[in-house]
């Protein structure tokens, strides 16, 4: 009976409250706009986390290529090698990856990305097509039928190749020492991981076509693997594992296509998690809008709560009533939010598949909306606990004679448990809802400082304002006594429209030294072009052909041998937990340089250089980076597989981390002269030439020393810079829904201050104050609200943007002067506009009704 009996109640109080609200959802729209948007936000990283993960683990061999991958750089793998190891397979194929030359007839030159596969290729997935010569519409190719468009000397190419080239479907291409017909575009392959930087836009052609072209000269910078695919019911891990047990120390890696997802994963989780506490802070931002917003409306219902409480209804229906309300508010602003989530990754699907390795199929998924709503529903939940309470704690004689909200009005002490209770709960729920937990928790953290420090710095700046308004004008002098007066909300205002100038003000001064670094710095000091495969016996001619050119310089030359660390401190790698950002240096092989110390001028952090003419055991300097991933010290020793040859260096000196930035040849390891010198190599040159002779150094290069690939720097920074930007565009998307939650925070500042402002208008007006006075009078209270926003904003988004770009990103500082003016300027023009638009408001009543009302 007790059940039914509080049923009923709560059915009767869900009535009175849908009576009640009715004629005052208008109250509620920055309410709901405030949380749709940062509930978007959250959905929409969420969506295309999830879309990202799923997607990936649905491709997952087709990404791999087959069921098992055997990698090796620059030496082919014999497949006899694995024969008696793996189990009867379906199918398998070779590919290679390397970097050739291309002339067109129209005397085009061009490095592309060359693939060569074999027979069976893809083992997995299909080639998407387009432009093809036979006609035939853009169409997935499986093995049967993309080769016979690759038998014949066939190729199919890369729109960005047949641009740059000026050619189409038909023509034909010079690669080494034959000619290849172009059949058809490459739209897709089901092997390619996207996103990334490339030296070239590919080329692919099949075994026989590479062969016949003899560019796989000794030595030539070429990544080979051979691919299988498994029957059904074999366990592809044991498989894997017992290629690995059979040859341990092989220059080949064994891959499966389990370590796919996980591969990709570690370059998304960080991305993602950043990417949602950015739209959490975006949430918190609108969250203060939130609670204006239920201010204002609770203020207007000061009287109903008041006649209610005068016929007998408790504190805790008071509550029930105006909770339904506010729950039910949130479920719309929610679900509106979680459907512009859904569809904000939806609509950009085409933009999203160029930065990620699979095709992406976005689609509702309550794993993605469920933690946004969960976030939405606990955010408005603490910003909306508080004046709830103080509505139903204060008396009804109160209620009668003053405004809801007055300053210094005390709560029970267990309304401050349940908010406690709240912001703990919703610190565990965004732990939980992104993958890097401890991450989470810190950036939380910072956050919280923020907006401790917006709160103390705007608190600090308003009592200035107070101190100091007399010698203000007058226009000012009445501003900011309305800012500071009693029952102000000035400083949620701060905090709220803070939040969003601060990222928006430290995303332009990262971006800033970002572009500035890219395209103003590292032009001047870094080579126009890097040349890699030059052959040992080349040297010479090389060196002469560039030197003998006008303008053309080179920087610096040095031997590469290609080796891959299989032991430190004679522990296997394999049985090694190395810190994430080592563990690249041992998943394949990498280029390491030898001979004379004085090739290098980085600083030593401890230990000496061998002596010129040392012809001892070999000797290896170590970055001090990788050394302290490594966990070893001058006098451990590394070993590395040099062309299927272990060789083992005790480690000479720990030099400085390098600075990549500087556009240098640099090596993790360098190591003594002796048998190393003797291993398979080629040099590297770093090369300074104008853009203007860019070309002739490509025509030379083919002509001459066609094995030799230079790479232009110039368009590797472009890539970049592409890359980068797209990936920025979800960085300055949530900044700016972060600041359009500020300028939401502003928008319910007003709706709060309007009964407050139409009486001193009606007063104003009374005394003979003019509409123009009165104009002057709200445009200057919003010209200082930005004001005290904007400086608290301009220093904390200063100093964390110095900190990124000094300690993050390792780059030298600079203060943008232009775009933090620009964002300031927009937040100023913003507030103005709805000081503008309150004012004109105000001045449509007539003084008569203003004053009738009070």
């Amino acid at each position: 009976m007790g059940a039914l009996s509080w049923f009923g109640q709560f059915g009767v109080m869900a009535q009175i409250a849908g009576r009640d609200l009715r004629g005052g959802l208008q109250a509620f729209a920055v309410f709901v706009a405030a949380l749709m948007l940062g509930v978007a936000a959250v959905a929409a990283v969420g969506t295309i986390s999830t879309a990202v993960d799923q997607s990936v683990a649905r491709d997952a061999r087709a990404l791999n290529g087959g069921d098992v991958v055997l990698r090796q750089r620059n030496a082919a793998i014999d497949p006899e090698v694995v024969a008696s190891v793996l189990p009867q397979r379906v199918s398998d194929t070779p590919v290679v990856r390397t970097n050739a030359y291309v002339a067109a007839d129209n005397g085009r030159r061009l490095v592309v990305g060359l693939k060569a596969v074999g027979d069976a290729y893809p083992l997995v997935g299909a080639v998407m097509a387009d432009q093809l010569l036979d006609g035939e519409p853009a169409r997935a190719l499986t093995a049967a039928e993309l080769q016979p468009m690759l038998a014949d000397f066939g190729a199919l190419a890369e729109p960005a190749l047949m641009t740059r080239l000026g050619i189409a479907p038909g023509d034909q291409l010079e690669l080494g020492d034959i000619k290849v017909t172009v059949r058809g575009e490459i739209v897709s392959e089901p092997d390619r991981l996207g996103g990334f930087v490339s030296i070239g836009p590919r080329l692919l052609v099949n075994w026989a076509t590479v062969d016949a072209a003899n560019i796989l000269v000794d030595g030539a910078l070429a990544r080979f693997s051979h691919r299988y695919t498994l029957p059904a019911g074999i366990d592809v891990e044991a498989a894997a594992d017992s290629v690995r047990e059979a040859y341990p120390d092989a220059r080949f890696r064994t891959r499966t296509f389990n370590a796919v997802q996980p591969r990709v994963q570690r370059l998304t989780n960080s991305l993602e998690t950043y990417l949602t506490l950015a739209a959490v802070a975006a949430l918190l931002t609108g969250g203060f809008a939130v609670g204006l917003a239920i201010q204002a409306y609770l203020a207007s219902k000061q009287r109903t709560i008041a006649a209610m409480r005068s016929q007998g209804a408790t504190r805790a229906q008071i509550m029930q009533i105006y909770s339904l309300q506010v729950a039910a508010i949130v479920a719309v602003g929610t679900g509106l939010g979680l459907i512009l989530g859904f569809l904000i990754p939806w609509t950009g699907t085409s933009a999203l598949d160029q930065l990620v390795p699979a095709n992406l199929t976005i689609r509702p998924n309550p794993a993605a909306l469920v933690p946004a709503a969960v976030l939405g529903a606990l955010t408005a939940a603490i910003f909306a606990v508080l004046p709830l309470a103080r509505a139903s704690d204060m008396p009804a004689a109160q209620l009668f004679r003053s405004y809801l909200g007055k300053q210094g009005q005390t709560l029970r002490w267990r309304w401050y448990g349940v908010f406690a209770v709240i912001v703990v709960a919703l610190a565990l729920a965004v732990a939980l809802a992104v993958p890097q937990a401890g991450i989470a928790l810190i950036i939380l953290g910072a956050i919280a400082v923020i907006g401790v420090l917006l709160a103390a710095a705007g608190a600090g700046i308003l009592t200035l304002l107070s101190w100091g308004r007399r010698l203000l004008p007058a226009d000012f002098r009445t501003a900011a006594g309305s800012l500071t007066g009693p029952g102000n909300n000035s400083l949620p205002v701060v905090i709220g429209l803070g939040f969003g100038l601060a990222a928006l003000i430290a995303i332009a001064l990262i971006e800033a030294n970002l572009v500035r670094e890219i395209f103003g710095r590292l032009p001047d000091r870094a080579p126009a072009m890097v040349l890699i495969d030059v052959q040992k016996d080349q040297r010479d001619a090389v060196t002469r052909m560039l030197t003998d050119e006008a303008d053309v310089e080179i920087l610096q030359a040095a031997p590469i041998v290609r080796a891959r660390v299989v032991r430190i401190k004679d522990v296997p790698v394999e049985e090694l937990t190395l810190p994430d950002d080592v563990r690249w240096t041992i998943n394949s092989d990498r280029g390491l340089s030898y001979g004379d110390p004085k090739q290098s001028d980085i600083p030593l952090v401890d230990g000496t250089w061998w002596a010129d003419d040392y012809a001892g055991p070999l000797l290896v300097s170590v970055e001090d980076e990788v050394a302290f991933g490594y966990d070893v010290w001058v006098g451990d020793t590394i070993s590395f597989n040099i062309a299927g040859r272990v060789m083992t260096a005790e480690i000479a000196n720990i030099r400085e981390e390098i600075d990549w930035g500087e556009g240098r040849l640099n090596f993790i390891f360098l190591t003594s002269n002796g048998v190393i010198a003797q291993a398979p190599q080629t040099i590297a040159m770093s090369v300074d030439v104008p853009r203007a002779k860019e070309a002739w150094l490509l025509d030379q290069l083919a002509e001459q020393f066609p094995n030799v690939t230079p790479i232009n720097i110039r368009d590797v920074v472009a890539q970049v810079n592409a890359i980068s930007s797209k990936l920025g565009y979800a960085v300055r998307g949530i900044a700016a829904v972060t600041l359009f939650s500020g300028i939401l925070v502003v928008a319910a500042a007003v709706q709060v201050s309007y009964r407050n402002r139409l009486r001193d208008l009606g007063i104003m007006r009374a005394i003979g104050a003019t509409r123009g006075q009165a104009r002057a009078m709200v445009l200057a209270e919003h010209g200082l609200m930005a004001a005290v926003a904007s400086l608290p904003a301009l220093i904390i988004g200063g100093i964390g943007a110095w900190a990124i770009v000094r300690f993050v990103l390792n780059l030298e500082w600079q203060f943008a002067t232009f775009g933090v003016v620009a964002v300031l300027a927009v937040a100023l023009l913003i507030s103005l506009a709805f000081g503008l638009i309150m004012v004109t408001r105000l001045l449509g009543r007539t003084t008569a009704s203003i004053l009738r009302q009070y």
